[in-house]
């Protein structure tokens, strides 16, 4: 039997090979850039000003106002420290839900 080379032999949880998660990892962060939400995390939502994130048809990551019209604020939360989150229209800290 032929041992593969060392590099693709280290795999993620035994699945994917380092090249390939590297190109998945490129990919994912293209994506994001382009505004494309990856539900790698929860929606967020501010208890404070009523901001919301949604996805939508297209599957582009939007924020609206409670209550109003949704329509993209283009306000996006800032990712803080673990799994909190600053509000762009407030400022205020915003915990991800975590399960």
């Amino acid at each position: 039997m032929v041992k593969p080379k060392a590099k693709y032999r280290k795999n993620v949880a035994g699945i994917l090979p380092r090249p390939l998660l590297r190109q998945i990892e490129h990919i994912q962060r293209l994506a994001r850039e382009a505004g494309f939400f990856l539900h790698d995390r929860e929606l967020l939502h501010c208890r404070k000003c009523g901001l919301l994130e949604d996805v939508d048809n297209m599957g582009q990551l939007i924020t609206y106002n409670s209550g109003h019209t949704i329509s993209d604020t283009g306000l996006r939360f800032m990712k803080g420290k673990g799994h909190k989150y600053l509000c762009p229209a407030c400022g205020a800290i915003t915990c991800e839900d975590v399960e």
